[in-house]
């Protein structure tokens, strides 16, 4: 079942660490915050993509219709990860409390939310074979459903 990120830090409300990191991640981006996520099982995305509609026709009576049949095109959309390193060196964690290590993390959060939306938006995997072309399959899977 396909989940908002809002509807999904509802879900975690017992843990509160999760649920803060999931509701920053949908508070930075208006994608991430309306888009349904669903879980995939696998590394791979899989969806029929339609490429041609069957033909229609008028007959007449005692005549038959033209025979048509439409194209579905199997299609593959890699999992990649998106994510990074953070580190935060524990002389500025001594010195100016946890708070600041949490303030890093969110940080890290927002501009992953950020990153993640760019690319969603404009990833071209023609250019980097890890980012998504996903906007564009998106449409796709949205016309084709």
């Amino acid at each position: 079942m396909a989940l908002t990120l809002v509807e999904a830090a509802k879900i975690y409300k017992g843990d509160p660490i999760r649920s803060a990191i999931i509701e920053q991640f949908a508070r930075s981006s208006e994608v991430l915050r309306t888009i349904p996520i669903e879980t995939i099982q696998g590394t791979a995305m899989r969806y029929n993509r339609e490429e041609s509609l069957p033909g229609i026709g008028f007959r007449g009576v005692n005549e038959a219709f033209t025979e048509g049949t439409g194209i579905i095109n199997p299609m593959t959309e890699p999992l990649v990860i998106a994510g990074g390193d953070l580190d935060v060196d524990r002389f500025i964690v001594q010195r100016m409390g946890e708070g600041t290590r949490t303030t890093h993390e969110m940080m890290k959060v927002k501009a992953l939310s950020l990153n993640w939306t760019k690319t969603f938006i404009k990833g071209d995997q023609t250019t980097e074979r890890n980012w998504m072309n996903l906007l564009t399959r998106l449409i796709i899977l949205l016309i084709c459903s």
